[in-house]
């Protein structure tokens, strides 16, 4: 399995000094190795380096619409029941056009964007579990739950043992 310090070596390798790649007319050497396509993977990083944060921060403004829409989608069915039987279509689309409203308004605003964008760059830089750890920090709880379960059911049995002898149950 290559690390990531295998992958960024062997592309400083593989990437080479352009000056070196061309003439001294500017022109590409004509011994040089054409240009590769670039992998499935290496796209992929490439669209990560290009979105950044960014694609966090407006995947968050469209996951807020979407709740946005399905809150105002119950709200307003539930008041316009009150006066009569609501068309579902029609109470749908202004739920959906308010919540696109809200959310391109609330991206229009300088100060909320840029929160957003701030909240997605500290979040970047968090180092997540990895999954060994994430799997024994798990087994802990579960093992402390577990003891934890025990301590409270003595407990409960001793005080009920102990109110059942004062009330002479």
């Amino acid at each position: 399995m290559a690390t990531r310090e295998d992958e960024t070596s062997r592309e400083s390798e593989r990437d080479g000094d352009p000056a070196e790649e061309q003439g001294a007319a500017g022109a590409p050497d004509e011994g040089a190795a054409p240009e590769r396509e670039m992998t499935v993977r290496e796209r992929e990083e490439a669209a990560t380096q290009i979105a950044g944060p960014e694609r966090y921060v407006l995947f968050g403004f469209v996951a807020l619409a979407a709740v946005a829409m399905w809150l105002f989608d119950k709200i307003i069915a539930r008041v316009w029941d009150e006066f009569a039987e609501p068309p579902p279509v029609l109470v749908l689309s202004i739920a959906a056009l308010a919540a696109v409203i809200l959310a391109v308004s609330l991206y229009a605003t300088p100060r909320i964007r840029t929160l957003a964008s701030e909240i997605a760059v500290e979040l970047g830089k968090v180092t997540w579990p990895t999954r060994k750890e994430t799997y024994y920090a798990t087994v802990v709880v579960i093992v402390t739950s577990i003891i934890a379960a025990i301590i409270v059911s003595a407990f409960d049995a001793v005080w009920s043992s102990i109110t059942d002898l004062i009330y002479k149950v």
